[in-house]
């Protein structure tokens, strides 16, 4: 180890707590990735996300990154520190692994936060999943990224054919809020939370809306509580647990511009009980990349229907109301035009 490893280590554990910083010079380069080569020059952007451990835990010597998640102009490349399931480092001390994706070969990114739990995947065509923990209050650096992948590289028509939507049910317009719109059921005037519950999921859009002004909201619900489906003698005693702890669909908003469609919601669509749930989620889907939609009522609640997003073997599930703009407009989304 050189002196200048020796005063970048320093830094290193100086500079150490739960935020994800930008790295954009070699001496911000966590030393156990020093070894990968990196261009900082040719990257769009360089993340470090730091190890769930308290300040006290960050000794010196010990690894304090979890992952470099590298940003360029055709890839993703993510280093994440070797550790086994109690987050200890697992066979060498200091090893990590590599993934690399093509950002043609993206097809949704979901990225998802309770509390200080957060949690971003990156689904590709081939069904994989490339994921990644990070502190909740760190998610300003993170949207950075989601942002970075959503602008990354557009793909051609490959050979998997036109997009298809489900049969059952035939096809609703877009309302007049969507590019190229038809439909008045629903104005960005109509965004009234309502339960004060839902604020958040309103504010997530907004936000996001505030830097890119041609995302446009298209659908949304708020929170409803759900009666299970009756199924005889035991469909009696379910409906009496559920008057004492009941499942709530959770609020979700729609959203999308020329070429994405964006679904703000919550961490889990069904949340049984009355605890209070302080989650947040954002889902990206390319529209070039949405193949097929498949919706059917959910098997153990009435006024639910579960949708399926499928892009190349990616399968990305919700759950809406039945027969909500949101469950008609998903239906479709499969038809809408990319720029």
């Amino acid at each position: 180890m050189g002196p200048w490893d020796v005063v970048s280590d320093s830094r290193e554990h100086a500079a150490f707590g739960p935020w994800v910083d930008e790295v954009r010079t070699p001496l911000e380069v966590p030393h156990l990735y020093r070894d990968h080569p990196l261009d900082l020059r040719t990257a769009r952007l360089v993340l470090k996300v730091p190890r769930n451990i308290t300040r006290r835990e960050a000794a010196a010597e010990v690894d304090l990154y979890d992952h470099l998640v590298v940003v360029r102009t055709g890839s993703l490349t993510v280093l994440s520190r070797h550790q086994d399931a109690r987050g200890e480092p697992a066979g060498r001390p200091r090893g990590y692994l590599t993934r690399q994706v093509a950002l043609d070969d993206v097809v949704a990114v979901h990225d998802e936060v309770d509390l200080l739990d957060g949690r971003l995947h990156v689904h590709t065509v081939d069904g994989d999943v490339v994921s990644l923990s990070y502190n909740g209050s760190a998610r300003g650096g993170v949207q950075r990224l989601v942002e970075e992948l959503r602008t990354g590289p557009a793909r051609p028509a490959g050979p998997r054919g036109p997009r298809r939507a489900d049969p059952a049910r035939p096809s609703a317009p877009a309302p007049r809020t969507a590019p190229g719109a038809g439909a008045e059921e629903f104005t960005v005037a109509s965004l009234d939370p309502g339960d004060v519950a839902d604020v958040a999921v309103v504010a997530d859009y907004r936000q996001v809306a505030r830097q890119r002004p041609d995302l446009v909201a298209v659908a949304w619900h708020g929170r409803q509580v759900l009666r299970p489906r009756p199924t005889g003698p035991a469909g009696a005693l379910r409906n009496l647990t559920h008057l004492l702890s009941p499942m709530t669909l959770q609020a979700a908003l729609l959203a999308r511009d020329g070429t994405h469609l964006e679904v703000f919601g919550r961490r889990e669509w069904l949340v049984r009980g009355h605890r209070p749930v302080h989650s947040s989620s954002r889902l990206l889907l390319p529209l070039r990349t949405l193949e097929r939609v498949r919706a059917r009522p959910n098997p153990r609640y009435r006024r639910a229907t579960d949708v399926t997003l499928q892009a190349g073997k990616a399968h990305l599930h919700l759950t809406v109301p039945t027969g909500s703009i949101a469950e008609r407009l998903l239906r479709v989304s499969a038809t809408w035009p990319s720029a």
